[in-house]
C-alpha cells in the first residue's frame, strides 16, 4: 500500500504549459493542447515516509474524452480541503514528524 502518491505531468506535455504571458485563457489553451487518449499525469508511489528516492511509477491518468467545459461544474462543483494534522498522529518517524510540524 502506498504511503504517498506523486502526480507529475509528462515531460512532453509539461513543456507546452508555460502560461507566463497570460495572453490567452489557460483552459482554452489546455483544450487545444490535450485530447482524448493523452496522458495528463504519471502517478508515482512511495512506500515509506522520508525516502527521497522512493518513487515507483504505478499508473497514468489518461483522458477518456476531449476536455469539455461545463457551467454546472464551474458553478456547483467544489472540493473540500482539510488540514493534514489528524494524519500526522500516525507518523512513527520522529524526524519526519518534527519536519512536518515545523512546516505548519
Amino acid at each position: 500500500m502506498p504511503w504517498e502518491l506523486h502526480f507529475k505531468a509528462p515531460a512532453d506535455k509539461k513543456a507546452n504549459f508555460d502560461f507566463a504571458d497570460n495572453s490567452e485563457n489557460w483552459y482554452d489553451r489546455l483544450r487545444t493542447l490535450l485530447s482524448e487518449g493523452d496522458t495528463i499525469y504519471e502517478v508515482y508511489a512511495c512506500s515509506a515516509p522520508g525516502d527521497e528516492n522512493c518513487e515507483e511509477k504505478i499508473a497514468d491518468v489518461v483522458l477518456q474524452t476531449d476536455l469539455i467545459a461545463s457551467a454546472t461544474a464551474d458553478e456547483k462543483l467544489y472540493f473540500r480541503h482539510r488540514m493534514q494534522d489528524p494524519d500526522r498522529k500516525y507518523l512513527k518517524n520522529s524526524a519526519l514528524k518534527k519536519a512536518l510540524s515545523e512546516q505548519g
